[in-house]
């Protein structure tokens, strides 16, 4: 990990337990005035990466089509068939049409385990939050903390060792 993530990553770790919501353009502007000289050792890593994800987000575009790219407006502009690698739609094989379907497959599969993991987390904290829109998740936490059954634990416990 770069000396730079490490102090992105420190630096919000910081925000997430000190600052009641997080501004990103404010955090932003905070973090390039508190490491200026960092910021400046690894601009050009940073155009980098904007260009490239610029280009990746344009690659997505469906552009509005005349003639007989019209009758396709499900593909976008480039089809991504790897990491590294997008095709132009109009010189796409059938390959790169299956590879940019699997692609998008894994996405969904990912956004679909994600969002799992997040109905899971507030349906846990359902009970503690939602009657009180002023509750926050440490609020809830503490709660289930203050609520939780010692004897309860200690047979999770047990059940874990086994």
């Amino acid at each position: 990990m770069s000396d730079f993530t490490a102090a992105v990553r420190d630096f919000v770790s910081t925000s997430l337990t000190t600052e009641s919501a997080l501004d990103p353009t404010a955090l932003t502007a905070r973090f390039i005035k508190g490491h200026a000289k960092l910021v400046r050792q690894h601009t050009k890593d940073l155009v980098r990466k904007a260009v490239r994800d610029e280009i990746i987000r344009r690659t997505k575009e469906r552009p509005e089509d005349h003639g007989q790219m019209a009758l396709f407006p499900g593909l976008p502009a480039a089809i991504r068939v790897d990491e590294n690698r997008y095709v132009p739609r109009d010189r796409a094989t059938w390959a790169d049409l299956l590879a940019g379907r699997q692609e998008r497959v894994e996405n969904i599969a990912n956004a679909e385990k994600a969002l799992a993991l997040y109905d899971n987390d507030i349906e846990r904290l359902r009970p503690y939050m939602a009657d009180d829109l002023g509750v926050t998740v440490a609020d809830a936490i503490n709660e289930m903390d203050a609520t939780s059954d010692p004897d309860d634990e200690a047979a999770e416990s047990d059940e874990d060792q086994r």
